[in-house]
């Protein structure tokens, strides 16, 4: 590393605990870089506990990132060794030729969770490049994270069965009198209210 250049440092940003049957996204950070001008990385994982979205290549698994307000596009994604999961490699690459300078994510991972309840994944960071608008390889760290299957998305309350326990428990998240838990957005939309309360009625009369 050059003297009074700082070290890159990019990692994964998941959550430590994840749904049976839900579904998270993994974003790889990457703190101040300058002139960023394209990547690459692969990220390895456990696919008999997570597996990604959406078929190999197809926008809908790995989407882009944001460095400040300029979005970082994913030039293409690919098992490794080619259709084999478990390790993807993630290619970008920015338009222009300055690159771009600044703080954020390079790209995010979508997951659907597969494992059993208290097995777990971790999702680390190999072969990272990064390189500038002169071709140069910023010197990079690289951070893994974990995702450890808690138990079944829906069962807000945690006692491994989904009932109308979970119904009153999602009531008390909805009234401020219990604290949120991570399986109580059953229908995956970012935040706990009473369209929970509608997918667990409907899990419960075997709808859904």
């Amino acid at each position: 590393t050059t003297t009074g250049t700082p070290e890159v440092t990019a990692a994964v940003d998941a959550p430590d605990e994840v749904c049976k049957g839900g579904s998270f996204i993994a974003q790889v950070d990457v703190s101040a870089v300058t002139n960023l001008d394209t990547y690459q990385f692969d990220l390895n994982y456990d696919p008999t506990v997570i597996e990604i979205i959406g078929a190999e290549g197809g926008a809908e698994g790995v989407t882009s990132g944001m460095i400040g307000s300029t979005p970082v596009p994913v030039a293409m994604w690919m098992f490794q060794p080619l259709g084999t999961e478990g390790t993807i490699r993630v290619l970008g690459n920015l338009p222009g030729a300055n690159g771009v300078t600044g703080t954020g994510y390079l790209s995010e991972i979508h997951f659907h969770v597969v494992g059993e309840v208290d097995s777990s994944s971790d999702i680390t960071l190999s072969k990272v490049k990064l390189f500038d608008n002169i071709e140069t390889e910023i010197p990079t760290t690289w951070v893994g994270n974990s995702a450890h299957v808690l138990t079944v998305l829906g069962d807000a309350n945690g006692d491994g069965a989904i009932d109308m326990g979970d119904v009153t428990k999602i009531e008390r998240i909805i009234l401020g009198i219990d604290p949120s838990t991570p399986c109580a957005d059953v229908n995956q939309d970012g935040v706990i209210d009473m369209g929970d309360v509608t997918k667990i009625e409907r899990i419960i009369l075997g709808l859904d």
